[in-house]
């Protein structure tokens, strides 16, 4: 149980499905167990050892009569502690490290715990996906019976969610996860539903721009999807897990002073996203997405280097902070966009002709979010002057096109392909950015 064999198999087991899950960390795992002899206070350790207890191994035996999880945080390392299993005079203990570094590719808003000593994870442990799912995996493996590695991600999902939501809450909703898909999933007068839904514990009311008489409650779906409708970029339904109080502009957010609010984004059928909204800097940090069947963490962005590299391949002397606050405000769209620039965007709007509109050129970013809106490539130079919108890309069929691309991205290839001093950004659906 405790061989080299199971450790290889335990953490290659844990790496895939954190894969799975798009998050790519480093970690150490070791068994050890501990001798129920009282006057045997040694332990023996699969892996290099490490300082297990602060105050001796009485504390294992102490822990290994309690079967569960039990967490600490010391020398800027998470260490997840579980009773594995016990046999004859000994109790088989499973450890997990994870350095704090490896939280802090993808939530910033990692903190410590406020104890170094052991505690239960029920009660302890800070509200982080990754952690839910380390236990989920863990607790799976300890079972005999398979489990899927995408049912092992939903569970742990489902649990962050109702942490997240429903439990410090003043209302409880274990069905809030469903209620969010069968909304994404119901259109309105033919429309998908692209909405946002503020939730919070606070008593809005006061601020409302529109405060409803009689709350709705989420699970009256026909009512709460129409509400939905009216959610926009600066518009937001604002309530519980449970019910729907009102909707509220960005500006009268601001009035609350509070600076954070979590945030429900449903792109479309199946597929929406938890983050934490700021309404002073208008700025999102994701904190799960729901796509595919399965949740996932959002991808730490690393497009920012790679298109100012990109650029600078191209033009030394290009306004790389105005380019960058395009493509910043283009990765906003609900449905994607494209961006192209260009040291030849002049010439390239006559060559273009009829496949584009062409506009008198100037400077986009105050409306940038509005003209990345429609269908088509935004055509700019390397300073962020606009020259056209709506741009149909053309080119030639290029090597690198794949039909699991989708049509925007290959569009993107070919016409990359065909003028290469060029850079296209791609901003995909789901806030992916790919840099051609």
């Amino acid at each position: 149980m405790t061989g080299k064999d199971n450790l290889e198999k335990f953490s290659s087991g844990l790496y895939y499905v954190l894969e799975k899950a798009g998050i790519e960390i480093h970690f150490d795992v070791s068994f050890f167990y501990q001798y129920h002899d009282a006057d045997d206070t040694s332990y023996k350790c699969t892996s290099k050892q490490v300082p297990i207890f602060q105050d001796g191994m009485e504390s294992a035996y102490q822990l290994g009569s309690h079967p569960g999880f039990f967490v600490r945080d010391c020398n800027e390392t998470r260490e997840f502690l579980m009773h594995f299993d016990a046999h004859a005079l000994s109790y088989i203990f499973l450890m997990i490290h994870v350095p704090w570094k490896e939280y802090q590719k993808y939530n910033t808003r990692f903190l410590p715990l406020t104890t170094q000593d052991w505690s239960s994870i029920n009660s302890e442990l800070p509200n982080i996906f990754i952690d839910n799912l380390i236990i989920s995996y863990a607790t799976a493996y300890q079972k005999t019976e398979k489990i899927s590695a995408i049912d092992i991600i939903n569970q742990a999902g489902n649990r962050y969610l109702y942490k997240l939501v429903c439990l410090n809450g003043k209302r409880d909703n274990i069905n809030i996860h469903n209620d969010i898909n069968i909304l994404s999933s119901l259109p309105y007068e033919k429309q998908t539903n692209l909405g946002t839904l503020i939730v919070t514990n606070n008593d809005l009311r006061p601020f409302l721009n529109i405060a409803l008489c009689d709350p709705i409650s989420i699970q009256d779906y026909k009512k709460a999807r129409k509400l939905f409708q009216i959610s926009a970029k600066d518009t937001f339904l604002v309530g519980d897990s449970r019910y729907i109080y009102g909707i509220i502009k960005q500006e009268k957010l601001r009035e609350t002073k509070y600076s954070e609010f979590i945030q429900f984004q449903i792109y479309g059928p199946l597929d929406w996203e938890v983050a934490i909204y700021c309404p002073f800097t208008d700025g999102t940090t994701s904190l799960i997405q729901y796509k595919n069947s399965q949740y996932r963490i959002k991808a730490p962005s690393r497009a920012t280097d790679a298109f100012v590299s990109a650029i600078k391949e191209i033009s030394q002397n290009a306004n790389i902070e105005v380019l960058n606050k395009i493509v910043e405000i283009a990765s906003k769209q609900l449905h994607g966009t494209t961006l192209v620039f260009t040291q030849e965007a002049e010439m390239e709007v006559v060559r273009l002709g009829n496949s584009c509109f062409p506009v008198h050129p100037c400077n986009i970013v105050d409306i940038a979010d509005r003209i990345t809106s429609i269908d088509g490539a935004l055509l700019c130079d390397m300073n962020g002057i606009c020259y056209a919108i709506g741009v149909i890309l053309d080119g030639h069929s290029s090597q690198s096109e794949n039909i699991s691309f989708g049509a925007r991205h290959n569009s993107a290839k070919r016409y990359k392909a065909a003028h290469p001093q060029c850079v296209v950004v791609v901003v995909s659906e789901d806030g992916g950015i790919t840099i051609e």
